[in-house]
């Protein structure tokens, strides 16, 4: 089970950092004209279509334009080169022998996925995110739930999901895949975007790197508490459909 849950979190994680290049591939093309092509299986017409959805969802895209052009394109450009690291690092293991490789495995996305988060959220890119006014402007004002329950947005996140690697033969993916769902719940619990990355950079590493995980260290943790003095309900996020089953399996 301790394993299930690591593999949960991370997958959360993967799928928040996922989130948020996509909306930043969105406002790199409104803001960057020479860009060579759109985000996987996106049309012109597609990302018109998103920018209209984020814009009536009380979302303004000219703050997402520049929070990507200050303080994310760096992020970005972190978290593509590390994805890129933890999927050599896997087909390193993939390639070894059969021993070799179950040993590998055994340890999962640890050595991987793992450690490709653990260097993001420890890097000056990240803290420099986290403390964008750009950031908490979109934090307070965009409707998560409204752009998240948009077919031609969950399309595009898909869409960069799969150009990071995460494809159905993913052991992340049947997380990943109910992300869309998952983050219009957290919003309508209550839930905003930079309480959850505070919370995210409070918590994770110290989870990450400890031998044994431990929830109710977690839900008594100062940054737990500070989640939910931001608002969020959590009893109403694990009511959500997707949340509710992903426990399930999680806790057997």
């Amino acid at each position: 089970m301790t394993m299930m849950m690591r593999k949960t979190l991370i997958a959360s994680l993967s799928a928040l950092l996922l989130f948020a290049a996509t909306c930043m591939a969105c406002a790199q093309e409104e803001s960057v004209t020479s860009s060579p092509s759109l985000p996987a299986g996106m049309s012109e017409e597609d990302l018109v279509e998103v920018t209209a959805v984020v814009e009536s969802c009380s979302g303004n895209f000219a703050d997402i334009a520049a929070l990507y052009m200050v303080e994310a394109s760096p992020l970005i450009t972190l978290v593509e080169s590390e994805m890129l690291r933890a999927q050599s690092e896997d087909a390193t293991a993939q390639s070894k022998s059969t021993s070799e490789a179950g040993n590998e495995a055994a340890a999962g996305t640890g050595g991987d996925v793992k450690g490709a988060i653990l260097r993001i959220l420890e890097s000056e890119e990240w803290d420099a995110l986290l403390n964008s006014e750009s950031l908490q402007k979109i934090s307070d004002e965009m409707e998560l739930d409204c752009v998240m329950e948009n077919e031609a947005f969950a399309e595009m996140f898909m869409g960069i999901v799969g150009q990071q690697g995460v494809t159905e033969d993913h052991e992340l993916y049947p997380v990943i895949k109910d992300a869309p769902a998952i983050i219009a719940g957290y919003y309508s619990c209550g839930g905003r975007i930079k309480p959850v990355m505070q919370f995210a950079d409070g918590v994770v590493p110290d989870i990450l790197g400890a031998e044994a995980f431990d929830p109710l260290s977690i839900l008594s943790s100062p940054h737990f508490i500070e989640l939910q003095a931001s608002g969020f309900d959590m009893a109403c996020f694990f009511g959500v459909p997707e949340v509710s089953g992903l426990l399930a399996g999680v806790m057997g």
